[in-house]
């Protein structure tokens, strides 16, 4: 298909993935730690810090009322991960049907789910993406900005909510860990933005589609960033969508009747979200069942409760997404999902 120029510029390619036997080997050892780092966790957690059957017992007596809430706001979020991609495909000048995004999000959110890699997912939207008209380095810059503008969502609201942060966990090391992931999320973003800039003094001796590609991604970023409309809307879209799943987690611990009111799960959670997003474990499973323990061990939360109410969230997620399994399986792998084609 034909490469999808960029605003002001000729379109750009991206560096060839290392299809390799040493990339291959490499990318089976990442997987294989990111699942032992998940297992590690879950069993130090339900051996030796949680009481097991204390979290078994509440995850058996939750209210189906609370699942059946958390669920139905898990598929809101998806409306507006849908929306929130669109704005962003939007600046980068490709247009692609509105349900044709929903399906490809779908779809991407169960592959994270299902693969031990949170990012597995992004590989199938870029390859929607390709068969609908966009270039392969237009495709990764669309995923990896949504991907930021996730983050930077987060990161707002961390950083909003700071002094209640300070007046619940106090001024010890557990909250100057909020800034200091903050300050990483935040070198993050301006790497991506810079990237061109940041390769100039290695540039003589990377591949040149490598150099290329690198180029390509922080022209794409700034021209997201720097749409005033589609990147507000972009934003706003991600905010929402945060405090959506701040009430998933609510209404959840509404259910296994934990003793937590909704600014404490608004202040404690995001932290929590930052940290599994950290490309460590298997879709986040481990490291933000010891997050949750931690942070709502602040409150006075039992840790078999926090335990609980965390692998709850992780279930809830993992039932939404499965719809966009049965997508694949249906109808994604044979023809990719139905719709229009890029602009």
């Amino acid at each position: 298909m034909d490469e999808v120029a960029q605003p002001g510029g000729a379109a750009h390619p991206a560096a060839p993935p290392d299809t390799g036997r040493a990339g291959a080997v490499r990318h089976r050892l990442l997987m294989a730690a990111k699942i032992v780092v998940s297992a590690g966790l879950l069993y130090w957690l339900l051996a030796v810090r949680l009481d097991i059957r204390e979290a078994m017992d509440q995850l058996a007596a939750i209210r189906p009322w609370s699942l059946a809430a958390a669920f139905l706001l898990s598929l809101a979020c998806y409306a507006l991960i849908t929306l929130r991609w669109q704005a962003i495909l939007a600046a980068l000048a490709l247009r692609i049907d509105l349900r044709m995004i929903l399906a490809i999000s779908w779809i991407g959110m169960f592959f994270n789910q299902a693969l031990p890699s949170n990012v597995g997912g992004d590989f199938v939207r870029v390859w929607r993406v390709l068969r609908h008209g966009s270039s392969l380095g237009r495709a990764v810059s669309s995923v990896m900005i949504d991907r930021v503008m996730a983050l930077v969502a987060i990161v707002l609201l961390v950083l909003l909510l700071l002094p209640l942060s300070a007046r619940m966990i106090g001024n010890g090391p557990a909250f100057w860990a909020l800034p200091a992931l903050v300050g990483i999320a935040a070198v993050g973003m301006i790497a991506l933005l810079t990237l061109d800039r940041i390769v100039v003094p290695v540039r003589r001796m990377m591949p040149g589609r490598l150099v290329a590609a690198a180029d390509g991604l922080a022209r794409d970023a700034r021209a997201a960033f720097l749409h005033a409309r589609y990147c507000a809307a972009a934003v706003g879209f991600a905010l929402v969508n945060q405090v959506i799943i701040v009430a998933i987690v609510y209404v959840l611990a509404l259910g296994l009747g934990l003793e937590v009111g909704i600014v404490e799960v608004l202040v404690l959670f995001p932290p929590v979200l930052l940290l599994s997003m950290l490309p460590i474990s298997f879709a986040g499973w481990g490291v933000r069942e010891l997050g949750m323990v931690t942070a709502f061990g602040f409150v006075g939360v039992p840790a078999g409760q926090a335990g609980a109410l965390s692998i709850a969230f992780g279930l809830v997620v993992l039932a939404s997404a499965l719809p966009g399994g049965l997508l694949w399986f249906v109808g994604g792998r044979r023809q990719g999902v139905a719709g229009g084609r890029g602009a």
